[in-house]
């Protein structure tokens, strides 16, 4: 005999970081809720294109390091934009 489990987890952006939820059958509060702080992310996203023994970005890694600054200016961007959108005239 089996039985069905349903997970349903997600991230969501908020002023503290990206915050994941998790919930199992049908409970209306979350079984595992953790948040990661945008330095913390940031952190760890940089430290990936480090040479250990130096600290320094692999010189291999730039392109990478500034197409990930891009993505993040370009996130900052259509934020920006949305919110635009969505404030009511006054």
């Amino acid at each position: 005999m089996s039985k069905t489990i349903e997970v349903d987890c997600s991230a969501w952006l908020t002023s503290k970081g990206v915050e994941v939820s998790c919930y199992i059958g049908d409970a209306c509060e979350p079984i595992v809720e953790s948040t990661e702080s945008f330095e913390d992310l940031i952190e760890k996203e940089l430290y990936a294109h480090t040479i250990m023994s130096t600290g320094k970005f692999s010189p291999t890694q730039i392109d990478s390091v500034h197409e990930f600054l891009d993505t993040l200016k370009r996130a900052v961007e259509y934020t920006e934009k949305r919110i635009k959108e969505l404030t009511p005239d006054d």
